[in-house]
């Protein structure tokens, strides 16, 4: 139970029959949830990142992160200069994600990408 007490300073807050863990919630350190392949792009590291969304893939093949990822990344490229792009390969990841998610928005975007 959360009881106030007022002090001279203002107000005080007594946490009052909450077990340790309870109180010190919020210091708690959470992990991360980027996986290693979003880490790795954070990162800039190309290369890295979409083996690793890949390899992703291989364990579960209907990541829809992963599948936008690849999509992303092998159909626009990582710079100006298409490094990294592989139009053939971007259009199947987005095939696959069109598939899985049923919503114009992700139809159309797959889609103008491929003109």
């Amino acid at each position: 139970m959360l009881q106030r007490t007022i002090t001279s300073g203002g107000t005080d807050e007594a946490w009052q029959g909450l077990h340790e863990s309870r109180r010190n919630l919020a210091t708690v350190k959470l992990p991360s949830r980027l996986t290693t392949a979003d880490e790795l792009l954070l990162q800039r590291d190309y290369d890295g990142a979409i083996a690793a969304y890949k390899e992703r893939l291989g364990e579960a093949p209907q990541d829809v992160s992963s599948l936008y990822a690849l999509w992303a990344l092998l159909t626009f490229g990582t710079d100006d200069e298409g490094s990294h792009q592989d139009t053939e390969l971007g259009k199947h990841y987005g095939e696959r994600l069109r598939e899985l998610i049923d919503s114009p928005y992700v139809r159309q975007w797959v889609e103008s990408s491929f003109e």
